[in-house]
């Protein structure tokens, strides 16, 4: 009798077949690493790209607020050192609408990029 053992790259290719059938590339499995949106954000983000899109109702060094829509929630957005402003050079002040690129950490948001709208 001859026994079949898996071989060593068995279980990698069973995950790779998983996510191909799942849709996702292995960096969109990996995208969301503190989990989905708030609920009352979703009209406003896109899971796809992790993106939210406001206006600027408060700014202060290394932090913004963002409110999703006219007269929707707020959002507290951290901005880390190396996160992009487009175009280079902009002061970011209340009153502007921008678009935030991204990742969710503790119910904050945490831009890599912020691109004026």
């Amino acid at each position: 009798m001859i026994k079949c053992s898996p071989t060593p790259f068995a279980r990698p290719l069973a995950l790779a077949f998983a996510v191909a059938v799942a849709g996702l590339t292995p960096a969109a499995a990996l995208a969301q690493p503190y989990g989905p949106p708030p609920p009352w954000a979703v009209p406003y983000y896109d899971t796809a790209h992790n993106v939210l899109t406001g206006m600027i109702t408060n700014a202060a060094p290394y932090r913004l607020v963002l409110q999703l829509g006219p007269g929707g929630r707020t959002v507290p957005v951290d901005l880390k050192r190396g996160t992009t402003i487009v175009p280079v050079g902009t002061s970011l002040t209340p009153g502007m609408r921008v678009m935030v690129r991204g990742y969710w950490s503790n119910g904050t948001f945490v831009a890599n990029h912020v691109r004026l709208r």
